[in-house]
């Protein structure tokens, strides 16, 4: 899922692009830029889109723009937008009445129409509050075209005063809603006037009275040395134009404008009732055809707000209290910069990415069935593309895992070669280390049955050991001297009562004589059988 947002208003003379980011800390706007259309020379309608396309494409690539998911914005002009009260809250009920409403109130070619419609609020048995929208195919055609000829899909069409509702309540979360109030964008083609009341979007109007045409006009005077351009909007104070100061004598203009001359203030203060009266005149159409109250604010946005002075003369003239929309202090980083004429375009985008915003699409449903489309067969390649990857990068790891296993096999095994004479060492000490230690730890071992022999009192003055053969496990064979026959039998008695034989017999026992004329003694021989041997 994309992190990046382009809005693109589409208007007749140029096309405002504004990009956002939403980033882990929150929204930032990292681009905004207007791109000037060429003129309309001719009747070539192709030739004329495709130099806007072209002006787009240029601009786009200058500034190594990334589109990311995107919107276009309509004209309010040539777009119906209708609040209705609709008696009923199921969603497909609502969508039909919805589209029927519509109809009513479209004045020709219904069936090339795109209709859209969001709920705004359900109040359970008295209906659904419902905003309705409808735009005639070529006004949505000619902009998707252009975008379409750039690569970018955008997968939503809405219109410029419902983007301004939704930065307006993004911007002011916790404005009263039983406040009836008015949003006022004087652009430099058109004047959109929303009226909001308690919460609602009830009534939205567009005219062509923009500040161009006062420019457009001024710069019509005979003896115009400078064309007059947007910067100048800074040094026309609406507030002191009849307010005329004396100069050396004379009767002349504030200092604001000193530079216009009298038919330029002529021709501002013409402009200004055109103004008032459009504004009048929508006022007075919504409260008798759709029953508003009278508004009791009104905020100021486009390019108009940078007049010196505007809200006062708004609150001056009309008697309702005016203020630019105030963006600054808003968490969206960089909004501070963003000039008041992009706000629609940040509300634009603001409906991609607040759920709780206005959300029209206005697209054609075949655009929209083909997009659809089109992201389905972009998910399955990108998936495939996946798995194939997956795949491709198991077989590597499966192909390092096993040279990496060969080559620790072939280690290994010159290792063991090489430790062979050095294992068979130790086996065998350890082999002899067990035979010494076995030998050690028995308790019936031949130290400890000799060391037990030579504690009888009568060893060896009486009886006398000369050889001791020990099989262990087995058998103790025992050989010497004894003087008599009743020393032997007190060693051989000693030796059953020792707990180390089960058995003790003689073998042999023959006199024999010793040298140096000593008397015979007795030539024994014992077989002695341990516990479970019996010899």
């Amino acid at each position: 899922m994309t992190n990046t947002f382009t809005a693109f208003e589409m208007m007749e003379s140029e096309c405002r692009v504004l990009q956002m980011k939403q980033l882990k800390t929150g929204l930032k706007i990292e681009k905004f830029f207007a791109v000037p259309f060429p003129s309309k020379s001719g009747t070539d309608a192709a030739l004329h889109q495709k130099a806007k396309t072209d002006a787009l494409r240029a601009a786009i690539k200058e500034r190594s723009l990334e589109i990311g998911e995107s919107t276009l914005i309509l004209p309010k002009q040539y777009v119906t937008v209708r609040h209705v009260s609709l008696p009923s809250v199921d969603n497909i009920e609502i969508a039909q009445m919805a589209r029927f409403e519509a109809e009513k109130h479209i004045p020709f070619n219904v069936e090339r129409h795109n209709i859209s419609h969001h709920i705004m609020k359900k109040e359970g048995v008295s209906g659904s509050h419902v905003l309705i929208a409808a735009a005639d195919s070529p006004v949505v055609d000619e902009p998707l075209a252009i975008l379409s000829a750039l690569g970018i899909q955008p997968a939503v069409a809405t219109v410029s005063t419902v983007s301004l509702y939704n930065i307006f309540r993004h911007l002011n979360p916790a404005f009263p809603e039983e406040a009836t109030v008015a949003l006022l964008h004087i652009g430099m083609i058109n004047i959109d006037l929303v009226i909001i009341n308690k919460g609602f979007l009830v009534f939205t109007r567009s005219t062509s009275h923009g500040v161009s045409k006062l420019f457009q006009e001024m710069n019509e005077q005979p003896n115009r040395t400078k064309p007059l351009g947007l910067e100048d909007i800074k040094n026309i104070d609406l507030m002191k134009l009849e307010q005329p100061m004396q100069t050396n004598g004379e009767t002349g203009g504030s200092p604001a404008i000193a530079d216009f001359s009298e038919n330029d203030i002529a021709l501002i203060e013409q402009w200004k009732n055109k103004l008032l009266q459009s504004i009048r005149q929508t006022h007075d159409f919504a409260r008798r055809e759709f029953e508003c109250p009278m508004m009791e604010r009104i905020f100021i946005s486009g390019e108009a707000a940078a007049f010196p002075s505007i809200e006062e003369y708004m609150t001056s003239a009309l008697g309702i209290a005016a203020e630019k929309i105030n963006a600054a202090g808003h968490p969206i980083e960089g909004i501070a910069q963003l000039p008041s004429a992009y706000l629609p375009c940040l509300g634009a985008l603001i409906e991609l990415t607040n759920h709780n915003a206005i959300r029209l699409n206005l697209l054609p449903e075949r655009y929209i069935v083909e997009r659809l489309s089109r992201q389905k067969r972009q998910n399955i390649l990108s998936l495939s593309l996946m798995i194939g990857g997956v795949l491709i990068l198991s077989i590597l790891y499966l192909q390092a895992y096993t040279m990496r296993q060969d080559r620790l096999t072939e280690w290994y095994n010159k290792q063991n070669e090489k430790l062979k004479p050095e294992v068979a060492r130790l086996m065998d000490m350890q082999k002899k280390t067990r035979i010494i230690s076995d030998y050690v730890r028995d308790p019936r071992n031949a130290l400890a049955i000799l060391d037990y022999i030579s504690t009888f009192p009568y060893m060896p003055r009486s009886v006398s050991v000369m050889e001791f053969k020990y099989t262990k496990g087995s058998i103790v064979e025992i050989s010497g001297h004894a003087l008599d026959i009743k020393d032997l039998n007190l060693f051989i008695g000693d030796l059953e009562k020792s707990g180390f034989f089960s058995d003790v017999k003689i073998k042999q026992r023959p006199w024999i004589p010793l040298s140096g004329n000593r008397p015979k003694v007795l030539n024994y021989t014992l077989t002695c059988a341990f516990e479970g041997e019996k010899k």
